[in-house]
Parts: C-alpha cells; sequence; structure tokens
C-alpha cells in the first residue's frame, strides 16, 4: 500500500521530467569555440596548398581581423589548452601559432575568427591560410547550425596574396 502511495504521488513529477531539455543550451560565447572548431576541420579537410602529407604541421590562431578591403588579420593569439585538446588525435598534427618553425618547410598557418552572428543558427567567420610569408589566402566562412553541430556551408575566397 505505502509502495502505491509514493508511486501515486511521484507519478505527476516523473512524467513532467520527460518534457524537460537535457543539459541547458550554450551561451553564443559558449559555442564560439565550437564554430572555430568546425571552422579549422573545414580548413584542415580543403587546404588549398595542394597535397599535405603525414609531415605537414597546422598551425592554430584566432584572429582579429582589421575592417576593410582586404580584411588581412591584425593580431593573433594561441588557442587555449583546452581547444587544442579537441585536435589530440588530428593527423596531420596540430600545434599552437607561437611555436611554429619557419625551417620546417611543410607547415601551413590556419587562423580564424570574427565571428558574425547573423541569427542563433548563421554565423560568418574570417579565415586565412597561409603556406610562407609570401602565401596568404583570406576567405569568409558561412556556417549553420544542425543540432548541436556547426557546419561550414559557404567558403568564399575574399583576398590571396
Amino acid at each position: 500500500m505505502k509502495t502505491r502511495l509514493i508511486l501515486l504521488i511521484l507519478l505527476p513529477f516523473l512524467l513532467s521530467c520527460q518534457h524537460m531539455p537535457v543539459g541547458t543550451p550554450k551561451t553564443r560565447q559558449e559555442q564560439e569555440e565550437d564554430i572555430l572548431e568546425a571552422v579549422f576541420r573545414y580548413q584542415f579537410e580543403h587546404c588549398p596548398y595542394g597535397f599535405v602529407g603525414q609531415q605537414t604541421t597546422f598551425y592554430l590562431s584566432i584572429a582579429n581581423f582589421r575592417k576593410g578591403i582586404p580584411p588581412f588579420p591584425i593580431r593573433k593569439r594561441d588557442p587555449n589548452d583546452a581547444f587544442m585538446n579537441r585536435f589530440q588525435s588530428q593527423n596531420p598534427q596540430v600545434k599552437k601559432h607561437s611555436v611554429i618553425s619557419y625551417k620546417d618547410s611543410n607547415f601551413i598557418n590556419l587562423s580564424a575568427g570574427n565571428i558574425k552572428w547573423l541569427n542563433n543558427a548563421e554565423v560568418e567567420v574570417m579565415g586565412e591560410y597561409s603556406g610562407n610569408p609570401n602565401e596568404e589566402a583570406l576567405f569568409l566562412y558561412h556556417l549553420v547550425r544542425a543540432g548541436n553541430r556547426w557546419i561550414v556551408t559557404i567558403e568564399r575566397m575574399i583576398g590571396i596574396s
């Protein structure tokens, strides 16, 4: 009898729990690392510098791009360690921009930043590839959120040197 009474008391609560969202939604600021990760992973897969071999190293930086045309990066900073841990199993390997060795001929610098929110499920992000100090390509990426993932849907070149 006691068991039935407890179940009757708890039943409305248990039924209401099935409609509660799992976890709390991420704020825009919390989503920005997910957005940058999506851009960098897209850059790994679509690198314009031809064959990317096993000996290639990608060096990542978060950039602030200047406004104007062309919007070259004016300030770069290393991603934090937690962000870099997202790429631990990446092959070719990924390192922070600050540890780059220009003696290495197999490196590619990747930068991303200036996230512009178009709405809660769409953003634009500036990005840059550079293979050496005299080769740079700037891109504007359009991303959409699909569930809890961000996906690059458009890559548009906006500058090259």
